[in-house]
């Protein structure tokens, strides 16, 4: 690694932001209209009534909490789901070569890993917690008619811009025999 020229592709946490601002529109548009277009009869006031008789402000306290703790859960899964695909793609990668924390700056967990993959194991590894925690879901969300289920996916959808901005990074300007180089301090990768 060390007699090759390294070439560094990064980008701020603000500009993953700017993006998901971007795209939290279409996204919201898209997911909800398809939960609303298949299941139109769970938004009839009749539903609804039934749905929300005999709730209460400790409920609805208690549904909060439990989706603030679900939101926690879900930002370490994602991380893990990072490492834990990387060791299963691919041949050099052991925990060993794993690096789990969490930024002091924005208390952003983080998954690092420290040796060289190639592009196409580096972009499975990328991708996974979106098509786990966001994509699945909310599919799932769409066949069984759980709005819960689907406001989930649709926050690891969101969650997961940056990783499909680097994804699209990697495939503009690298190609498929490509070795990556996680980068180790900023959202990004290094194309060796």
């Amino acid at each position: 690694m060390n007699n090759h020229k390294k070439k560094e592709y990064t980008i701020t946490e603000k500009y993953a932001n700017v993006i998901m601002l971007k795209l939290i529109l279409p996204i919201t548009i898209i997911v909800f209209w398809l939960y609303y277009y298949i299941w139109i009869d769970q938004f009839k006031i009749d539903y609804l009534q039934q749905i929300l008789h005999g709730k209460n402000y400790i409920d609805f306290f208690i549904y909060s909490i439990c989706s603030f703790i679900i939101i926690i859960l879900g930002a370490i899964l994602h991380e893990l789901i990072h490492g834990i695909t990387w060791v299963i793609f691919s041949k050099n990668v052991s925990f060993k070569s794993i690096k789990f924390g969490i930024l002091k700056e924005s208390y952003t967990p983080y998954c690092h890993c420290k040796i060289p993959l190639k592009r196409n194991i580096y972009i499975i590894g990328i991708i996974m917690p979106a098509v786990i925690l966001g994509l699945f879901p909310v599919l799932i969300a769409l066949i069984v008619g759980n709005i819960f289920l689907c406001f989930f996916g649709y926050i690891f959808l969101l969650a997961a811009i940056g990783d499909l901005i680097i994804t699209y990074y990697l495939l503009k300007y690298t190609d498929s025999s490509s070795l990556i180089q996680d980068h180790d301090s900023k959202i990004g990768f290094y194309y060796i």
